[in-house]
């Protein structure tokens, strides 16, 4: 009976010394990594064409680190819409979904570049503003550089001038100050730091070559720059805004007809 005990216990302590073995030995072996290295190379992807919008000049961020943006900012190039110019196409930028914007009763705020009869895509500079006068009913050419102010009230159709129209509003006869548009735009300045054409995968490019039979010419690239811009209260339903500074990147997806254009 005692060996049949000595012999159960010696049992005991070897499964006892067995499982500590095999404890130290998947301690040592075992690293958190091994639960996810298969997917390393997932979490690791690098988007070489990142969208994003922030308040403020950061052009040395890194759009792959960041967990949210701060504004949501659109580029798209196409027609101008030029009645005196039919052939010109241009770049359009605009930023909205930005809290203080929205406070100041602003939806978005946008600029466009006259690019010319090619196609629309920009190229590293600066683009500024000249104030010009919205009410001229004169059939002339439009500005080089336009912007545009949309209110947060969908209807309102004439939300901002700029100081050659506040001069003549102001003198007006016609128009009081309960009648004046909301904003004055002060300012406005694009910077365009970086352009990069984006390759078209197989399903995009077989989608181009349908709209070159088409004869539209499509295709995309990748802006980055700074979009800096002020605004001030002229009538009773304005506010002040700015200037103030956002930083984008964006995917210009641009389009036009060559034929159009000649």
């Amino acid at each position: 009976m005692n060996l049949i005990i000595k012999t159960g216990l010696l049992a005991l302590f070897c499964v006892f010394l067995l499982a500590c073995d095999n404890s130290d030995t998947s301690d040592e072996d075992y690293s958190p990594e091994d639960d996810y290295s298969a997917d390393s190379d997932d979490e690791l992807y690098h988007d070489p064409y990142m969208e994003f919008c922030l308040q403020g000049s950061k052009l040395d961020i890194d759009p792959n680190t960041l967990t949210d943006d701060d504004c949501i900012f659109r580029t798209e190039g196409r027609n101008r819409s030029d009645m005196t110019d039919p052939k010109a196409n241009a770049f359009y930028a605009s930023v909205s979904d930005f809290p203080a914007l929205q406070e100041a009763g602003i939806d978005s705020f946008g600029i466009d570049i006259k690019i010319g009869p090619q196609a629309p895509k920009v190229t590293t500079g600066i683009y500024t503003l000249v104030p010009y006068s919205v009410l001229s009913t004169e059939a002339k050419q439009l500005p080089d550089v336009m912007v545009h102010l949309r209110a947060n009230d969908k209807d309102s159709l004439f939300a901002a001038v700029m100081k050659p129209d506040v001069e003549k509003l102001k003198l007006s006869d016609f128009m009081g100050p309960d009648d004046y548009p909301g904003y004055e735009i002060v300012s406005a300045i694009l910077t365009v730091t970086h352009v990069e054409d984006i390759p078209l995968d197989e399903d995009e490019k077989n989608s181009q070559k349908l709209q070159a039979e088409m004869g539209m010419l499509t295709g995309q690239q990748y802006v980055k720059g700074t979009f800096t811009f002020s605004v001030k209260k002229f009538g009773n339903n304005g506010s002040n805004f700015g200037p103030e500074t956002f930083t984008f990147g964006s995917r210009n997806d641009w389009a036009y007809f060559p034929k159009h254009s000649e």
